[in-house]
């Protein structure tokens, strides 16, 4: 195509002849911008690594614009098209750009074209992998077969391909489980056993699944908590990790068995020992813990006949019915120990227990129970005190050995002396394990043969007093009586303590002392004087408080800057009784009796208590009242008797007035109504309303229809009063049934008068008492008839020849016979 033409140009006029004119032009034809860019190729794509650095590059002279798609304009174009980075880049926010360039000219009027611009970001390994916790715990029980799973652990890496492959491992080797290196689930490699010492222990974790597996054995008993560090790394070509804390407790199984410290016990008990006394104590250990190692003792087999029981908790074995050497000297008991597990185990230990015949005099103990106060951290093989018995019997019958039969707590915290009965420290005394320790000891005297031994026990409360290193040390009594109704200000004792520091033998401030009741007296009753007299401050009441255990406290008066030094003791104070409350009743109000119950039986127990004690917390019983010909109490024991029969029938219920009274000076009672309640006994035979019931129906009557309702009443309550009906004969192929509750009679099946014309009905009611009661009508039934049955030929059909021609007309040729079967 051309840009320039020359034309010439002819003008002619309309004259005659025309004239005309020619001239020449010059036409040059300038572009017009008709014409877009067009970018060759259509579409671009570019990939980059996601941290290629930015570029500043040279202006170029075509205008390009990016028009969309440039997220936070992290891309720029220079004039010449090339693409440069204006910012950070990260794969992990954004992989992919779709980019939507402009290419425009410079016209007045310009022209533009589009091109699409994908720019792909490689990936970078620049993300470690991160656990989805930091710190995981997983419990895990003993006992589990090798290979078991443990938990899982999981790590995530943002990045692409191998950069995102994540592999896990311990920081340090593990041999008792195993980590799957891909997955990340933790598996044991052994069998726990929480009771064996493990020889090795350890974990291995799988460098691609990221499983944690047990590869040693876990004692529970001796490292219950694993704490391990699991490593999660990619595979990248430079690789990044984390870490993660991966805590495993061992859980307890009840694996072990009640086991008891020897194989059998012989157990010597005299034949006059009391009833309830301490026969034995057994006492098993569980190598388990928490209920597992719970144990409760029982009695599983024996030839005891009920003579002794034992304590569930404690393993203590008691008498509960009186021996006799000579009707049985020898008892075997099983001692069964079994603990609380889930399945529970057990173990058992057979308890040998001979009977030995007793001399003439036990040894006797001084009456009254015995207190002592000891300070704590005494020194093993320490002397607590000195307890004796005597026994009236000469020579080797009167010479006694001490023993310490039972503790509490136990423990063996204390021993004694066989000979001179003298209590020692056997382990260390804490007060905050118990400030409080109970012995029974057992003074036996040394007759021969053993057999005819004799004994005595005694209980000794000991009180640990709080030790510190204070010089002051209390020398007096630490334990009083005194009447309830003292008088407020009496003086109930003298405390004296001595201290030892400079000034003990002359006056001085280190051995001047103060005194104070630190504990034990909430309420401020009691108070006391800087010389030590105890004295009362208000009233006091046994039934509100009998026991007093009050904390004195003495301090010397060093001058600063000594320190001054404290010493404590404890002073027991029991109250004793005055008659002052009235017996309680404890019993339940109502008791309830069967009708038929015999005289002289026992039908109820009165119970009251008596806040006091002594005797006057003796209670003894009688009845107020007008029922005195049917009820008698027992003025100890309170045991109701029936005296008189009881008919419910013709009185259901009875109130009696129990009254309680103590044996004070003088005697205080209270009463208690209490009902009575007689229940049913099934004594009523039900009773028809009549013997014999007589009835026609039709022979067409329809199944189902009532003929008849009996009836009968029972004067009884209850099931001992509800009446089942039944027919119990005469009918014959079930034609009628009986409602058992309505009594009402109806057909059951369809009637024939020509089979059966009548029936006579054997109609039974029942009580429903645990032994029922029964009584039994008549019912007549006759059928009446309905024309209900046609003649019917004794033959048929009939089948005769007659011959032709015969002669003597008329002649019988054949008899027909008809008959009827109703009658």
């Amino acid at each position: 195509e051309e840009g320039f033409y020359l034309l010439h140009i002819k003008a002619t006029d309309a004259g005659t002849p025309p004239l005309y004119s020619i001239c020449k032009v010059n036409i040059t034809l300038q572009d017009a911008n008709d014409n877009s860019p067009v970018f060759y190729p259509v579409q671009y794509f570019a990939n980059i690594k996601e941290n290629e650095p930015s570029d500043s590059g040279l202006n170029g002279e075509i205008v390009y614009d990016i028009v969309s798609g440039n997220t936070n304009d992290v891309f720029g174009i220079f004039p010449d098209g090339q693409f440069y980075i204006k910012a950070e880049l990260d794969r992990e926010v954004q992989d992919r750009y779709s980019l939507l360039v402009v290419a425009k000219d410079r016209a007045v009027e310009p022209l533009s074209a589009n091109v699409n611009v994908t720019i792909l970001l490689d990936d970078v390994n620049d993300n470690r992998p991160l656990f989805n916790s930091t710190n995981y715990v997983f419990h895990f029980e003993e006992e589990q077969e090798r290979g078991s799973f443990v938990g899982l652990v999981f790590a995530e890496d943002k990045d692409f391909g191998p950069n995102s492959e994540v592999r896990y491992s311990f920081e340090t080797p593990q041999p008792n489980f195993e980590l799957n290196a891909i997955s990340g689930a933790l598996t044991s490699t052994l069998q726990l056993d929480r009771e064996s010492l493990m020889r090795q222990r350890g974990f291995s974790i799988d460098s691609t699944s990221g499983q944690v597996t047990l590869v040693g054995k876990l004692d529970y008993e001796t490292t219950p908590f694993y704490s391990l560090k699991i490593m999660a790394e990619d595979s990248g070509i430079v690789p990044l990790s984390s870490t993660c804390v991966l805590s495993i407790s061992v859980l307890d199984d009840n694996d072990n068995s009640p086991s008891f410290p020897k194989s059998i016990l012989t157990v010597d008990v005299l034949e006059n020992m009391r009833i309830g006394e301490l026969v034995a104590s057994v006492t098993a250990t569980d190598s388990d813990s928490g209920s597992n190692a719970d144990i409760t003792y029982s009695i599983s087999a024996t030839n005891n006949h009920g003579t002794f029981s034992i304590s569930p908790n404690t393993g203590s074995i008691f008498l509960v019915k009186k021996l006799d050497y000579e009707t049985q000297s020898l008892y075997k008991l099983n001692i069964t120990a079994k603990d609380s597990g889930r399945p529970s185990r057990s173990s058992t230990i057979p308890v040998i227990i001979h009977v030995r015949d007793f001399n003439d005099n036990p040894p006797v103990f001084t009456p009254g129970d015995i207190f002592k106060s000891i300070p704590e951290n005494l020194p093993l093989s320490t002397s607590v005190m000195t307890i004796t018995a005597h026994d009236t019997d000469a020579d080797i019958n009167g010479q006694l050995e001490y023993s310490i039969v039972m503790q509490t707590p136990r423990g063996g915290h204390f021993r004694i002396d066989p000979t001179s009965g003298v209590i020692i420290t056997n382990k260390e005394i804490d007060r905050e394990f118990s400030n409080l320790f109970e012995l029974t000891i057992k003074a036996t005297d040394q007759a021969v043969p053993v057999e005819f031994r004799r004994f005595a026990l005694k209980n000794v409360t000991i009180w640990v007093t709080d030790q510190n290193d204070n010089i002051p040390v209390f020398i007096s009594q630490n334990a009083l009586v005194a009447e309830s109704n003292i008088v407020i200000g009496s003086i109930l004792t003298t405390v004296v303590a001595f201290d030892p520091d400079e000034g003990c033998c002359f006056p001085g401030p280190n051995a001047e002392l103060h005194y104070s009741i630190a504990s034990g007296d909430p309420q401020s009753q009691f108070t006391i004087t800087n010389t030590g007299v105890l004295q009362t401050r208000k009233a006091l009441d046994r039934e509100t408080q009998s026991f007093y255990n009050l904390v004195i406290t003495v301090n010397d008066l060093a001058l600063p800057p000594m320190s001054r030094f404290t010493s404590t003791a404890q002073v027991s104070i029991i109250l004793l009784d005055v008659n002052d409350c009235p017996p309680t009743f404890t019993s339940q109000k109502t008791a309830y009796i069967q009708e038929n119950t015999p005289v002289d039986t026992l039908v109820f127990r009165a119970q009251a208590s008596d806040a006091d004690s002594g005797p006057n917390s003796y209670v003894e019983y009688s009845l107020k009242g007008p029922f005195g010909n049917k009820f008698s109490i027992g003025n100890i024991d309170g045991g109701v008797t029936l005296v008189g029969e009881l008919d419910r029938e013709e009185m259901a219920n009875y109130s009696l007035t129990i009254v309680a009274t103590d044996k004070g000076e003088p005697p205080l009672s209270s009463s208690m109504e209490v009902t009575m309640m007689v229940l049913d006994v099934n004594d009523n035979t039900p009773s028809f309303s009549q013997n014999i019931y007589d009835i026609e129906i039709e022979e067409n009557t329809l199944s189902g229809t009532d003929v008849l309702q009996v009836f009968a009443s029972d004067a009884d309550e209850g099931t001992n009063g509800q009446i089942r009906f039944s027919i119990a004969g005469g009918n014959l192929n079930s034609d009628f049934r009986i409602d058992s509750v309505t009594g009402v009679i109806s057909v059951a099946k369809l009637l024939d008068r020509e089979t059966h014309s009548a029936y006579s009905l054997l109609v039974q009611a029942a009580d429903r008492g645990s032994s029922p009661r029964v009584d039994r009508a008549t019912v007549n039934i006759v059928l009446l008839d309905v024309n209900d049955c046609a003649p019917v030929f004794e033959l048929s059909p009939y089948s005769v020849s007659v011959q032709e021609n015969l002669g003597n007309l008329p002649k019988n040729i054949l008899q027909a016979s008809a008959r009827h079967l109703c009658y």
